[in-house]
């Protein structure tokens, strides 16, 4: 900024773009995240079950079922990893446009400047070696980005198991202070599963 200001708004022209087209492409990879970890989970269970009661499987001739159910899973976790690679590669090619065409733009901008004799060879000197490491800085910290963006949609269901509420609660409640004496019926108790509500 001290050496141009004319030569940092055109570095800056490049990075800003960069910046906001990484928010949008953090949620992308956020989203695709959770989807494949989901999904994982589900072909986890099916796979799990499957092996635990083989014999059951095996008994009813289930296999192609269970391959089915697993493939489907499978299906999923390949579409929503192919959109992944294509999202990285796509803000990949953006990354390296936005920050090579700032510098290409400096490099125009500052000819035209020393043409003027408004700037020095040694101040163009100087600026393009700042400018080379704030912005290889910006290409490494948008690389960065993406990874730590796909950390957070897998460790999104974690974070959602931690913080949990079940609606019978196990701890807290009224304390009754004294003796107690009397009788204690219970009737009509009933019980289902959540997930098998007709059993």
């Amino acid at each position: 900024m001290i050496i141009s200001p004319t030569l940092t708004a055109v570095t800056f022209a490049g990075i800003i773009p960069l910046v906001l087209f990484s928010t949008f492409y953090q949620k992308w990879m956020r989203t695709l995240q959770r989807l494949i970890q989901s999904e994982k989970g589900k072909m986890n269970t099916v796979a799990e079950e499957s092996f635990s009661n083989i014999r059951t499987v095996k008994a009813f001739s289930n296999e192609d079922t269970e391959i089915t159910k697993f493939a489907a899973g499978n299906l999923v976790v390949y579409e929503a990893g192919r959109k992944k690679a294509a999202f990285q590669a796509i803000f990949a090619f953006i990354t390296q446009i936005l920050l090579y065409g700032a510098m290409a733009a400096v490099v125009y901008v500052a000819s035209k400047l020393y043409q003027d004799n408004n700037i020095s060879i040694g101040e163009i000197s100087s600026f393009m070696f700042y400018m080379l490491m704030l912005v290889f800085n910006f290409a490494m910290v948008a690389m960065v980005f993406g990874n730590v963006a796909a950390v957070m949609g897998a460790s999104d269901k974690i974070v959602e198991l931690m913080q949990y509420e079940p609606d019978i609660k196990t701890t807290g409640g009224e304390v009754i202070n004294g003796e107690i004496n009397g009788l204690l019926e219970i009737r009509d108790v009933k019980f289902r599963y959540p997930s098998k509500t007709d059993v």
